[in-house]
C-alpha cells in the first residue's frame, strides 16, 4: 500500500444482477488508480510495467494467489466425483445464498461462459411465451439484453436511464 501523500484516488465500479427466487448472478468490480487513467498510453505501460502483479481490467478471477493458480493446476473431469461433487456443493449453496433450496422446488444452474451467456439464459428460460419484460440500459449491456430479446422473439420495452454520477473517494 502506498502512503497516503503517493496513494491516487481509487475508481471504483460494480454491477450485480440477480433474478429473484433464482441464481442468475453476474457480477464485476474494477479497481484502479486514477492518474493512470489520465497519462497516456506510453506512460501507462511504463507505471504497469513497474508493478509487481499486472492490472488485469477483464471480468473473471484473472489476478489470482499462487495457492488458486495451484489448485487449478488439478485435472479434473466433468465425470469424476471431486468434480461432480465440488459443483454439487456450489449450487447448493448458491440456492442456500438465495435463502431456497432443493427440496422446496429450487434449482441452481451454473452457466460457464462471459456474464452475458448468464443473461441470454435467464432471458430466455425465465420470460413465458407471450411474456414481456422491461429494460432500463444505462449502456452496453441494457442494449445487448434488447438485442438478445429481439434475438429471442420476447417483447421488449427498452428504456435508456443517464447514468448514475461517480463518487469519488
Amino acid at each position: 500500500m502506498l502512503p497516503a501523500s503517493q496513494s491516487p484516488s481509487l475508481v471504483r465500479m460494480a454491477a450485480t444482477s440477480s433474478l429473484q427466487n433464482g441464481c442468475a448472478l453476474a457480477g464485476v468490480a474494477f479497481r484502479f488508480p486514477l492518474t493512470q487513467l489520465t497519462r497516456s498510453a506510453s506512460s501507462f505501460a511504463t507505471a504497469t510495467r513497474k508493478r509487481e502483479v499486472p492490472l488485469l481490467f477483464t471480468p473473471g478471477p484473472l489476478t489470482t494467489t499462487a495457492r488458486v493458480k495451484e489448485a487449478m493446476l488439478v485435472d479434473l473431469g466433468s465425470r469424476d466425483t471431486r468434480f461432480t461433487d465440488v459443483v454439487v456443493g456450489i449450487r447448493n449453496r448458491l440456492l442456500a445464498l438465495g435463502g431456497v433450496s432443493k427440496e422446496e422446488g429450487y434449482e441452481c444452474v451454473i452457466v460457464q461462459g462471459a456474464g452475458t451467456h448468464g443473461i441470454e439464459a435467464v432471458l430466455g428460460t425465465a420470460i413465458p411465451r407471450g411474456g414481456k419484460i422491461l429494460i432500463l440500459a444505462n449502456g452496453a449491456y441494457g442494449q445487448r439484453q434488447a438485442q438478445i430479446c429481439h434475438y429471442l422473439g420476447i417483447e421488449y420495452k427498452l428504456i435508456d436511464v443517464l447514468v448514475a454520477p461517480s463518487y469519488w473517494p
